[in-house]
């Protein structure tokens, strides 16, 4: 699988590099889909892999164990997404992990996706996908948990492009929310479907 990746990703760097528009206008023309699904036994391998080898893009810097992730989609206070991508070139498999805490209202916990999709804004397509969700089940306030690293500080920037909030913050530690009672910007690069629609 690693092999036909690494092919496939050749032709996205050849396609991009013959590509004469602006980069937001050849990401919409690479037909990037994510699929949402929820954790389970069959994709737990890899969501453990995905955990302990993110750094770029990994909101909270956690490392769970396998033992840990199991007891953690046990949990009915803790929804949990594993997200699939694909576009027009090939699969690029599970990408991302995310945890959302809805003990008060949802609060955001880890957020991790792969370096193979770096720079294709998926956080900021997902991060979109779940304001507009948890606005449908009509709670008020979305909240997100940021912990800074030498390693993550680039991707914090999906907080203010998308509106976002700081409301607090405790040294490299930051606590963002968003009112859903506001406009929710568009996505209008990155698909999103639940997996099997």
């Amino acid at each position: 699988n690693r092999r036909a990746f690494y092919q496939t990703q050749q032709r996205r760097t050849e396609a991009q590099q013959s590509f004469s528009g602006e980069y937001e206008r050849f990401l919409k023309d690479c037909e990037i889909t994510l699929y949402i699904d929820t954790a389970s036994s069959r994709n737990l391998d890899r969501i453990h892999e995905l955990v302990q080898r993110t750094n770029q893009m990994n909101f909270s810097g956690n490392r769970y164990t396998r033992s840990q992730l199991k007891n953690i989609l046990m949990e009915t206070v803790i929804d949990n997404y594993c997200i699939e991508a694909t576009d027009k070139f090939g699969e690029y498999g599970i990408i991302g992990f995310c945890l959302i805490d809805k003990r008060r209202v949802p609060r955001l916990t880890d957020l991790m996706f792969s370096c193979r999709i770096q720079g294709k804004r998926v956080e900021h397509a997902f991060m979109v996908f779940l304001l507009n969700f948890y606005s449908f089940l009509k709670y008020p306030l979305f909240e997100a948990e940021f912990f800074r690293t030498s390693r993550n500080k680039q991707v914090a920037s999906v907080f203010e492009d998308i509106g976002f909030t700081k409301i607090n913050s405790a040294g490299e530690r930051f606590l963002y929310a968003y009112d859903l009672s506001k406009d929710i910007p568009k996505n209008d690069l990155i698909k999103l479907l639940w997996k099997g629609e």
